[in-house]
């Protein structure tokens, strides 16, 4: 996981999920709507696009990010084009056959490498059986 992520989401992201100072909330909007980008934020069905719609996601979903905390055991990560795609992939095997449950946290960078303020896309899901977006193992959007 490279260390700029790893201070981005640590030390900006879990801080302004927390808060509850309004001056946050421009912060978080600044760092998932990028500077002057349309971001977008999704939580399950919940799409967030733009600064206004974030902000209101911070306001009113206040915990909305501590999904964040299915912290990888798997890290994917694709620097390979003009984005940077972070993906966070975390299994947990209930009974065997198709009761696997997976977690994933999809992050979309304006560049490779720049984390603080041009996250164009952040988007959170949990598959009930299988990958995420596994549509033939009845995928559930949360």
């Amino acid at each position: 996981v490279p260390e700029g992520f790893k201070t981005w989401l640590n030390k900006i992201v879990y801080p302004l999920t927390e808060s509850t100072v309004s001056a946050d909330g421009q912060r978080f909007v600044k760092n998932f709507a990028g500077n002057g980008e349309k971001g977008t934020f999704v939580i399950g069905s919940s799409v967030f696009q733009g600064a206004d719609q974030i902000l209101s996601a911070w306001t009113n979903v206040p915990k909305a990010v501590k999904s964040l905390e299915h912290f990888p055991t798997d890290v994917y990560w694709d620097g390979g084009s003009a984005y940077s795609v972070f993906g966070l992939i975390k299994y947990a095997q209930l009974d065997g056959g198709c009761s696997q449950k997976s977690y994933a946290t999809q992050f979309v960078f304006d560049s490779p490498g720049v984390y603080e303020g041009h996250l164009l896309k952040y988007h959170d899901w949990l598959s009930n059986c299988g990958l995420p977006g596994n549509l033939a193992c009845n995928a559930t959007w949360t």
